[in-house]
């Protein structure tokens, strides 16, 4: 098989995370365009390693509220949040004065895609640093067969899942969304390949459930001595409602 599959629709653009990134600053920050105006946002977190996140605040929706502290769970997304709409999230880190009044400071913004209804930030750490992007993912609408295909990784990853289904190219630093041609209750055949050579190299290939309810968001993470696949099991809960 060659490696010349088409790639995807446009994806968003991430950093690629391989050792010799250089390390940015507190938050990365994307220019990608405004989200849907006038509605809150539901968003969730995920981190790549437990337990590395620091302590982060964005803004909360409801005007009784200032702010939410943000939970960065590993196996899993975090609950739904809602936050204000806006071209942008600011990362708050908070301050307690010596009479335990709190104030909260913007570190920096992160970037929402343009016509978001729903992001993930992902978050991680470099060095010393930590880094978050906002990936758009409209997942209280999303049914068991669209995943999200994160490539964090320096090269292009092509990836199939079930016999029947179509090849989807995501280029390095993008996120796509793949639709899964496979029955709920049923399982699909996972295979995924990198360039090498000219030639498609095959480096994972198993077997995965196909679950109603749920869906996958699968991440391609270089270590540095490999390109490592992580598939996350992602239930499919719409937001809390509002009390």
């Amino acid at each position: 098989m060659k490696f010349d599959v088409a790639p995807g629709s446009r994806g968003l653009k991430l950093p690629q995370m391989t050792p010799r990134r250089i390390p940015l600053a507190l938050v990365l920050t994307l220019s990608l365009g405004t989200c849907a105006l006038g509605q809150d946002l539901n968003l969730r977190t995920l981190a790549l390693k437990k337990g590395e996140m620091p302590e982060i605040f964005v803004k909360a929706a409801k005007k009784n509220e200032i702010a939410h502290k943000l939970d960065w769970p590993a196996r899993q997304p975090s609950e739904v949040l809602k936050v204000p709409a806006a071209g942008s999230i600011a990362m708050l880190t908070r301050e307690v004065d010596d009479e335990g009044a709190e104030t909260f400071k913007a570190a920096q913004q992160v970037e929402v895609p343009a016509g978001a209804n729903g992001v993930l930030l992902l978050g991680w750490k470099a060095g010393d640093n930590t880094r978050i992007v906002a990936l758009k993912d409209d997942f209280v609408g999303a049914r068991f067969n669209d995943w999200l295909l994160v490539n964090s990784t320096a090269k292009p990853i092509a990836f199939r899942a079930g016999e029947d289904s179509k090849t989807l190219v995501v280029r390095p630093g993008s996120s796509e969304t793949y639709k899964l041609d496979v029955n709920a209750e049923r399982g699909a055949e996972v295979l995924v390949q990198v360039p090498e050579d000219g030639e498609a190299k095959t480096i994972y290939s198993t077997y995965w459930p196909v679950r109603e309810g749920r869906r996958a968001i699968v991440l391609f993470v270089d270590d540095g001595k490999k390109i490592r696949v992580k598939r996350i099991s992602d239930h499919l809960l719409p937001p809390k409602p509002e009390e």
